[in-house]
């Protein structure tokens, strides 16, 4: 086996191993915010609500978006028309034009990431904590920032998947 051969086999484990931690991360997180939220219902019944659970609530359901968001991006299940298909018919063309989408989509995403940091160090450094849980108030930025920096992995993946494939023909 050639080194070419052994790195594409490392970065398909890489990716694998990627998609498979998302997955387990979304499950884990969503069986948590529904666990969460039954046991927001039980305890409103009981008239003991503890409001630190809406708190709790909002940072999961912010976990599975952009962990959901990320998983997203690496699936290539994001909203995409046809319209391409009907237009160019020539595959190479079609493989230039899906290099110049990805490069575009992590340019935009990068800036987002850029962003997504500032506004991490802004909640992280002011030393903010939540209202009811006295957590820090970063917990609930660093959502964004790895939703994003996953979805920048997943799009560079993508990036060099279509440079691949457009030189290989």
């Amino acid at each position: 086996m050639n080194s070419e051969n052994l790195t594409s086999v490392r970065l398909q484990r890489a990716e694998r191993l990627t998609r498979w931690t998302l997955e387990a991360s979304m499950v884990f997180f969503g069986l948590g915010l529904a666990g969460l939220m039954f046991a927001q219902v039980i305890l409103r019944e009981l008239d003991s609500a503890f409001l630190g659970f809406e708190e709790a609530a909002i940072l999961l359901g912010l976990w599975v978006y952009f962990l959901g968001f990320a998983y997203g991006t690496w699936q290539k299940c994001h909203i995409a028309g046809g319209l391409e298909t009907l237009i160019i018919r020539s595959q190479r063309t079609r493989h230039w034009h899906e290099l110049f989408i990805s490069f575009a989509s992590l340019c935009f995403l990068l800036f987002i990431l850029f962003r997504a940091w500032d506004y991490f160090a802004f909640t992280s450094g002011n030393g903010r904590v939540s209202t009811y849980l006295r957590w820090p108030r970063g917990l609930w930025a660093s959502s964004l920032l790895i939703g994003i920096s996953l979805s920048c992995l997943a799009e560079l993946f993508h990036f060099f998947t279509s440079l691949k494939r457009l030189y290989k023909g």
